[in-house]
């Protein structure tokens, strides 16, 4: 059995759930290249942090932050 690394899995994830994107015949292949799609966000957004960079969403939050205006709470993550 092969040894397989986070990012190597996670970019195999990434390129099918592109695969399924374009190739949809059925509503299912759109349901499965989101639900792959957000695997590799799980998987990696903690080795992003880890090397000091900004996950999706941290990113997100901050956004929104900024979309609602001065004054209002901070969005958490």
């Amino acid at each position: 059995m092969a040894t397989l690394n986070k990012i190597t899995v996670a970019s195999e994830m990434f390129m099918e759930a592109h695969r399924r994107f374009r190739a949809a015949s059925q509503d299912i292949d759109y349901i499965a290249s989101i639900m792959m799609s957000g695997s590799v966000i799980g998987i990696v957004g903690p080795l992003l942090k880890e090397q000091g960079g900004h996950t999706s969403h941290e990113i997100l939050a901050r956004i929104s932050t900024f979309l609602d205006g001065p004054g209002s709470p901070r969005t958490k993550e």
